[in-house]
């Protein structure tokens, strides 16, 4: 039975059960589920094709259930990103925000730290907390990084930051040559236009003086 069921896990969407089906099968036969990580990969490929078919609130269920009933530590921590991520893409923030705050811990590997600081970040933003989410920022380098700064100042209307970070966050890409990918030409045009805003404060602010 649990090899049948680990199937229907492993080929979900293939021509045999669908993975909303699936989801069914594994709140009625979870107990069949294999211990150990293969179990839980198993449940995190199912969560990834609910995610392909935009079932982001099933997908999120799934992982969640995983992080309150079958894992600890940093496979705890990483998962409960994972999740928090598919809520913000289901612009769920406050549910984001609430996953990653119940499964903060003291010792994870930076780069899971990072992650989940950013994450954390974007949603603290989306939920008009902008300069919690700036300050959380600190310490924090990388084109990623800025980009997430960019995108906040250009929503608080910091335009003169938001070009500053934009630009950060093409590096040394004027330099490579070739041609730029759909995401860094519009990098290019919001800090094109985060510059002349700022410019234009400024001059109105001298104007009024």
């Amino acid at each position: 039975m649990q090899d049948a069921f680990t199937s229907i896990f492993t080929n979900a969407g293939e021509g045999g059960v669908q993975p909303l089906e699936a989801v069914a099968l594994f709140y009625d036969f979870r107990n069949l589920l294999p211990v150990g990580r293969s179990g839980d990969e198993l449940v995190r490929s199912l969560a990834t094709q609910l995610v392909d078919l935009d079932l982001l609130d099933k997908a999120a269920e799934l992982l969640v259930h995983q992080v309150d009933n079958r894992l600890q530590g940093a496979a705890k921590a990483q998962i409960a990103a994972d999740a928090a991520a598919i809520h913000m893409m289901n612009e769920s923030p406050s549910r984001a925000l609430n996953l990653l705050r119940r499964t903060r811990q003291s010792r994870l590997p930076q780069q899971l730290i990072r992650q989940r600081r950013l994450l954390e970040s974007v949603a603290l933003n989306e939920v008009g907390k902008v300069d919690v989410a700036i300050e959380l920022l600190n310490g924090v380098e990388g084109p990623d990084a800025d980009q997430v700064r960019a995108d906040i100042y250009w929503g608080a209307g910091q335009y003169g930051k938001s070009a500053s970070a934009y630009e950060a966050s093409l590096g040394a890409r004027w330099a490579t040559g070739g041609s730029l990918s759909d995401g860094d030409r519009m990098k290019v045009m919001r800090a094109a236009v985060a510059r002349y805003q700022a410019k234009k404060e400024i001059c109105n602010e001298e104007h009024r003086k």
